[in-house]
């Protein structure tokens, strides 16, 4: 049978070749010289010419525009059967690429809908006439967008027709079109391949039979002779193809390990390109492969390690290509850390990670870089793996780090044994009196940066090693203030003299006179960045020595209540936030009586501070509020009209930042986004465009998610606290409490259920419930209201644990 693209049996024809000109201007789809494919279906031209129309507008820069371009599509077109013929037309045939494109988008958006209903309402012939010509039109695009959003509307009726065997052309076709000796149409073929066999994961029977061959297929097109394109839409088929793959397939899962090697060597081509995109999608898939349960990549964890460290050490490569490879290391420690462990690979990782972590970083410690990321997967290894079989070899390495002239060398030591501390607490507590002389070396460092890491090193280990840490007071406090007296690691001692503090308790007591009279001059003279870290330890403080803070009480808020007027962002709006969390833990220290006088100002503050459109400060403030219904009570019921409104608008934000093509119906581009929605998306079959929504989770703002989950937090919390008082709020925050259960980050779900078992419990206790009884049934019913609540909350707890990674 042949196949060709010339050799369709196309049923409506333009008269003009795509090949030769691809695109038609839009009036010659409406004259009786090049009538449209599909008019003998009654297609009218004026709906077709309304719609290009509308489309258009829907990608020019006034929001405005394009706001009412989109309403009038989603109730005027896109709920008419005839937008898909319309949409098929204008994809095929507008001279506006930016048209194409949405239209492309959006007619795999209506197929994707309620099971593709607006499809199979199609007549018959329609159907054929667009199966047929989609393939001529996808080979002749010139623009790979376009080609790759017509590729998506492919996948998407495949998915309904190759079924049913009703599109007996497409594969030969994919197949033909992948041997075809022009680079274009094997990209093609490879990325129609790579979208049909995505929509089919997890129900990939209509192409099980296929599979030999299209094994055969990607074994040939990995080692592409022409095109690097061909060779990474290989690879990310080849991860679809994982994906569908079970166990007891033995002859596809053997076909698949043996292309690992051959999908790592793209993924070396790419980095001798610096090809950024072509590495990032490779990644992607080996990180899925890695966190599936058929042993595809096993065999090859040893080889793979080897290839990240090399690279991710490699100073000729970009750095954001270094940065990747290193982060590799984490997910495959994290994934695969069974066959990390029995392969001892523990050791030989740390030997070469600690050279890179020798390498400087810059001053921005949010910024990342390979130093930071091999002292990252050195804490992925301590966390992930018995300690037994991280900490000794760890223990080699800082000592000959330790011992060498370079200070570099030495901060990385010290580093180091911060970092891995969190996963060796236990395994180091017995060995404390032998690895202090460490700390207190780098704490003595005649170099500054040694120093800094010794401090950061202290840190943890005082969040660990609480008791150990406190012990050492007598050595360690009178070293760290030194070291608060040195501009040069001011900072640094100052977080250290505020772990060291948290810790401390009631030995605070005889050091609190020095410590207070050095912070307060601090207060008055460091750098705002310094005051920040100063103030943060002035609450270490307060909360170590609780009643024993009273005398410096009045005097501190005096002076570090004007940074809760800081409005600039930066520096001052990061100590004004961390200013409102250190009154919070003056409360607590002081109590309420001696807090009260403070009390209705600093709310005052707070509110204003929710204002300034700074995710960080309303997390402060909204850790306040909780403080303070902690510290009040029911006093604090006064405030839940104005506090719980806040809290639930949190909650309901989008994390997503706006991005060019965003349009008031939660889409960008045609592209429906997690955390908002379409007009009309009410039975959606949670359609999404992959490469375009990776690109927007890229706009993901995690100071916002982060916001969120102290929101639902300080629900909970402040629940608890105010009591009765709270009652008329409890449906709207249970309401939004359950919504967050289905987030797609995992510290927001963990916070929702925290705040719904809270609710739980706090409606029961309101209750007076009578003691519980023992027995096969119950014999002390809940209350009704308490019931219901139960009723609500349990069974959305259940659905979202069934689903839940991170349990």
């Amino acid at each position: 049978m042949d196949v060709s693209i010339h050799a369709l049996p196309l049923r409506t024809v333009v008269t003009a070749s795509l090949e030769s000109a691809p695109y038609l201007p839009l009036s010659c789809l409406f004259n009786s010289h090049a009538p449209c494919p599909l008019s003998h279906h009654a297609l009218q031209p004026n709906f077709v010419q309304a719609l290009h129309e509308l489309l258009k507008q829907s990608n020019v820069p006034d929001t405005n525009t394009v706001k009412a371009a989109t309403e009038q599509l989603q109730n005027n077109y896109y709920k008419n059967s005839q937008c898909v013929p319309a949409l098929f037309e204008i994809l095929a045939t507008s001279p506006d690429l930016a048209v194409r494109q949405l239209a492309a988008v959006e007619l795999r958006k209506r197929l994707a809908k309620s099971g593709g209903k607006i499809w199979t309402k199609q007549p018959l012939e329609v159907r054929n006439g667009i199966k047929e010509k989609l393939l001529e039109v996808v080979t002749n695009e010139q623009a790979a967008p376009v080609r790759n959003s017509i590729a998506r509307v492919i996948s998407e009726i495949a998915k309904r027709e190759l079924p049913t065997g009703a599109w007996p052309a497409l594969l030969p076709f994919l197949f033909q079109a992948a041997d075809s000796p022009n680079a274009t149409h094997r990209q093609v073929s490879l990325f129609v391949f790579y979208t049909v066999l995505e929509t089919f994961v997890d129900g990939g029977e209509a192409l099980d039979k296929h599979l030999p061959q299209i094994m055969q297929l990607f074994a040939k097109s990995l080692q592409d002779p022409e095109s690097i394109e061909v060779r990474i839409t290989t690879v990310r088929a080849l991860g679809k193809v994982a994906q569908n793959l079970e166990s007891d397939a033995s002859a596809d899962l053997a076909a698949m390990q043996s292309a690992v090697p051959q999908m790592v060597g793209v993924l070396n081509q790419c980095l001798e390109q610096s090809n950024q995109d072509g590495v990032r999608q490779i990644l992607d898939v080996l990180e899925e492969i890695c966190m599936l349960e058929v042993p595809i990549i096993s065999n090859h964890i040893a080889e793979l390690i080897d290839f990240f460290l090399a690279n991710g050490a490699n100073n000729e490569h970009e750095e954001d290509l270094r940065l990747m490879c290193l982060n590799s290391l984490i997910w495959i420690c994290s994934y695969k850390r069974s066959k990390v462990q029995s392969l001892g690979l523990a050791k030989h990782m740390i030997a070469r990670l600690m050279p890179i972590a020798v390498e400087e970083d810059s001053d921005d410690v949010d910024e990342d870089s390979p130093s930071r990321l091999a002292l990252r997967v050195i804490d992925g290894l301590a966390t992930e793996l018995p300690p037994s079989h991280v900490f000794p070899p760890l223990l080699e390495q800082m000592q000959a780090y330790m011992a060498n002239q370079d200070p570099h060398h030495r901060k990385a030591a010290m580093m180091a044994f911060g970092v891995s501390v969190e996963g060796c607490s236990e395994y180091i507590r017995p060995h404390m009196n032998d690895l202090w002389p460490f700390i207190e070396a780098g704490l003595k460092d005649h170099e500054s940066v040694v120093r800094k890491a010794a401090c950061v090193a202290l840190g943890c280990l005082c969040e660990m090693l609480e008791e150990e840490c406190a012990a050492k007071h007598a050595t360690l406090l009178p070293v760290i203030m030194e070291l608060v007296n040195d501009p040069a690691t001011q900072r640094s001692a100052c977080t250290a003299l505020d772990s060291l503090l948290e810790v401390m308790g009631s030995d605070i007591s005889q050091y609190l006179p020095a410590i207070m009279e050095r912070l307060a001059g601090l207060l008055e003279t460091a750098p705002l960045p310094v005051k920040a870290t100063v103030t943060g330890a002035i609450g270490s403080a307060a909360h170590a020595s609780k009643e024993g803070f009273l005398p410096y009480f009045d005097q501190t808020m005096q002076r570090i209540k004007p940074f809760l007027t800081l409005a600039e962002e930066g520096d001052a709006m990061d100590l004004r936030g961390i200013t409102t969390d250190t009154v919070g833990t003056f409360a607590e220290a002081v109590g309420k009586e001696a807090f009260r006088p403070y009390f209705q100002d600093l709310m005052k503050l707070a509110f204003e501070g929710m204002d300034l459109n700074n995710p960080r400060l309303r997390e402060c403030s909204f850790i306040f509020f909780a403080v303070m219904s902690r510290v009040f009570g029911e006093e604090f019921a006064p405030f839940l009209q104005h506090v719980v409104p806040r809290l639930v608008q949190s909650c309901q934000q989008s994390e997503h930042d706006p991005v060019p093509g965003a349009s008031g119906d939660g889409t960008v581009n045609g592209i429906g986004i997690p955390g908002t929605s379409g007009g009309d998306d009410e039975d959606d079959d949670g359609y999404v465009d992959i490469d375009e929504l990776n690109d927007a989770f890229l706009n993901v703002n995690s100071a916002i998610a982060i916001e969120k989950e102290v929101a639902a937090d300080s629900l909970g919390e402040i629940f608890a606290h105010t009591k009765s008082g709270f009652l008329p709020y409890i449906q709207e925050s249970v309401e939004q409490l359950v919504i967050l259960l289905e987030h797609f980050y995992q510290g927001i779900r963990k916070s929702a259920v925290s705040a719904l078992f809270t609710f739980i419990n706090t409606l029961n206790e309101l209750s007076n419930p009578q003691p519980w009884q023992a027995g096969v049934h119950v014999k002390v019913p809940l209350n009704a209201d308490v019931q219901k609540l139960v009723n609500l909350v349990i069974p959305a707890v259940m659905e979202m644990w069934e689903s839940e990674d991170d349990r």
